[in-house]
């Protein structure tokens, strides 16, 4: 059986305050020219992940820090909730944060070495060895998760009254109940009895900027390629903002029955522009990357 043929058309995106959104083709584009135009993108895919797990850390960290602030405690013990259910949640988000941390670093390995990053994967995993050594709350989160899977929850009680407040119970002693906190060890001997974990995902926020940052510089070339790219494509066929149009129609330019009989059958190819651009925004924003030439 014969696959039926695919036309490849190049549209614009044009913007008009009285009928909106609209767009035009401009001329057929063959799938050689397509297929090139998403192999030059495809750095995009690894800019989204990455961001998307950097937000998904900072997000699970917002909110297990402001679940377990005294006023929300407060709060909670007002509407009645029962101290085993605030116990429960105070341990469910802290264990969400340091899963997805540590999800975090694992994605950032894996893909440098599925793209055979090698010498980056070295300077990156030389960067996670550096903030081990220097920085504690580093250490801490990188070996709390296992703390959980092997030993226990953090949080095993709750005091609430005039005099102290409302405070979520996570003591020196019962953290040092793991025998492989490794070198966390010596940390939490220094920490006060009780120990306020909040404090360590404000201390990770820099850390994990710097995580991201450093990553998206290891793919510099390839979303300065990109860019260059793209801008010399929207050079060449004239265009400002550009989407294919694929249909199983031959559509002429200027015949306006053969387009509205396509668009029936057709779909829409959006380019990740948007996110491309982020990306090289990042980089622009990053002082140990020097971008030296005009690349737009």
């Amino acid at each position: 059986m014969r696959t039926a043929k695919n036309y490849y058309y190049l549209t614009e995106n044009t913007y008009d305050k009285n009928t909106g959104h609209t767009f035009s083709i401009r001329e057929e584009i063959p799938q050689e020219d397509v297929d090139e135009m998403f192999s030059h993108l495809r750095v995009t895919s690894i800019y989204n992940s990455i961001t998307q797990i950097r937000d998904i850390v900072v997000q699970n960290g917002d909110n297990f820090q402001k679940y377990v602030l005294e006023k929300n405690l407060q709060r909670l013990r007002q509407q009645q909730v029962d101290v085993k259910t605030i116990i429960l949640n105070s341990n469910r988000l802290v264990l969400n944060y340091a899963s997805s941390l540590k999800t975090y670093i694992d994605m950032e390995t894996r893909l440098l070495s599925r793209q055979n990053k090698k010498d980056e994967l070295k300077l990156f995993q030389q960067l996670c060895s550096e903030f081990y050594d220097s920085r504690k709350e580093y250490r801490f989160w990188m070996n709390f998760r296992d703390y959980v899977v092997h030993c226990e929850f953090p949080y095993h009680g709750f005091v609430e009254s005039l005099e102290d407040g409302y405070k979520l119970i996570c003591t020196k002693e019962h953290l040092l109940g793991y025998k492989k906190w490794k070198h966390s060890k010596a940390d939490i001997l220094e920490m006060g009895d009780n120990i306020d974990l909040s404090s360590m995902v404000f201390e990770m926020s820099a850390l994990i900027m710097a995580l991201y940052l450093n990553f998206l510089a290891y793919f510099a070339k390839e979303i300065t390629d990109s860019i260059s790219y793209y801008s010399k494509f929207c050079q060449k066929h004239n265009v400002k903002s550009q989407t294919f149009l694929v249909t199983s129609k031959k559509v002429s330019k200027d015949n306006r029955d053969e387009a509205i009989e396509a668009y029936k059958t057709a779909r829409l190819i959006p380019l990740p522009i948007k996110e491309l651009f982020e990306a090289f925004e990042q980089l622009e924003n990053n002082p140990n990357v020097k971008i030296t030439k005009n690349i737009i």
